[in-house]
């Protein structure tokens, strides 16, 4: 157990108060946007393979985990521990749901991701990129949260600064790089026909956008450490949320493209108000015969008619 310092001016009181304060309300809101999001899922597509669901699932328990022991941690702060400010300088699990369980989150995602890129691109060397940061961003997360265990929040910063940088930097540089990659390849599945088209512009957008917040979120963390030190705590704790709530968009959105180009003879139903959607996804092919199953494997979307979708370019789409 850390020994709380005693904190004398108000400026430094602030400091040390605020932005877990500020990091716990954001979590919290965070949290309740992937609840919502995990129930939409487990409406709509109830037939999804296996894999996905565990990958939604596993990322769900951990962030409420996460979400559980951040508000112990309040309460202990601000209930038991009430009146008694150097208090607040005890990280009391932090170093655990902060660094620890993020990194565990956010490296399922970036590794789904770059699963997803091999599937797109067939190289190990591609995916293998991904993997790397994204274990680069594992070692230093941990490390991060190891080193910060016998220590105050005050001495956080001052002590862990290789870690904690080499742990957000690398997030940030393998973010751009899944949204790169993913878009370069979703790119090159254009045929020419229209519909097909509009579906894989709309992939990429969405790409862009998730890979884009994560990026900067993580960027900002970097930034607000080394210009105001104690606020880069206000976005750390829900660095793992941006994460799985990224990856619940990409899930979920495939209702939007169902609403917006149905699928031919399917049944669409409504429970709760949620709009439900077969359990099928799209299949690119270059012939009847051919049985490469890029879209069905590596980006489980769909949106286009359940016949075939003949291009110019000889390769068409179709619901299986």
């Amino acid at each position: 157990m850390v020994e709380p310092t005693t904190l004398t001016r108000r400026g430094e009181f602030t400091n040390i108060a605020g932005p877990p304060l500020i990091a716990f309300f954001i979590n919290v809101l965070l949290c309740g946007v992937l609840i919502v999001q995990v129930y939409i899922y487990y409406m709509a597509f109830p037939k999804d393979r296996a894999y996905i669901k565990a990958i939604v699932y596993v990322t769900f328990i951990l962030e409420l985990v996460q979400t559980a022991i951040q508000m112990y941690d309040r309460y202990q702060l601000n209930a038991v521990h009430y009146a008694n400010p150097g208090s607040l300088d005890n990280p009391l699990m932090a170093w655990f749901s902060i660094p620890i369980l993020t990194t565990v989150t956010s490296v399922i995602v970036q590794v789904f991701f770059g699963w997803r890129i091999y599937k797109f691109s067939k190289s190990w060397l591609t995916a293998g990129l991904v993997w790397l940061l994204s274990l680069i961003g594992l070692g230093a997360g941990m490390t991060q949260g190891i080193m910060s265990q016998p220590l105050t929040m005050s001495q956080v910063g001052e002590r862990t600064t290789i870690p904690l940088t080499l742990w957000f930097v690398s997030a940030a540089v393998n973010d751009v790089l899944i949204a790169a990659l993913l878009s370069y390849y979703l790119r090159r599945m254009k045929s020419g026909h229209e519909k097909t088209d509009r579906v894989v512009t709309r992939i990429v957008i969405l790409t862009v956008e998730t890979g884009t917040i994560t990026a900067i979120s993580a960027l900002l963390i970097v930034v607000l450490f080394f210009v105001a030190p104690p606020w880069w705590l206000m976005f750390s704790d829900s660095i793992g949320k941006i994460y799985s709530n990224n990856l619940m968009v990409m899930f979920n959105r495939r209702i939007k493209f169902n609403h917006d180009e149905p699928l031919a003879g399917s049944e669409q139903f409504s429970n709760g108000g949620i709009a439900s959607i077969p359990q099928s996804a799209l299949r690119v092919q270059r012939n009847p015969t051919d049985d490469v199953s890029t879209w069905k494997d590596a980006y489980p979307m769909k949106g286009l008619d359940s016949s075939s979708i003949n291009s110019p370019s000889g390769r068409y789409i179709h619901a299986v």
